[in-house]
């Protein structure tokens, strides 16, 4: 699985929320009742020491 190793959806059912594109990690959003697609993303490593970065980009309807 690459970058996405030891990474699951915390209901722990197979899900296919996310993509890992050029590198970094996409949520995929929704397509229909907009709760198809969402997932939490949990890992089985654990870090003492970590940074979290983020960029939301939101679509207007």
């Amino acid at each position: 699985m690459g970058k996405t190793r030891g990474a699951s959806a915390l209901t722990n059912k197979p899900t296919n929320s996310w993509e890992v594109l050029n590198g970094e990690l996409h949520c995929k959003g929704s397509v229909t009742d907009k709760t198809d697609l969402r997932s939490d993303l949990m890992t089985t490593d654990q870090f003492d020491n970590f940074e979290v970065t983020r960029n939301i980009k939101i679509k207007k309807l």
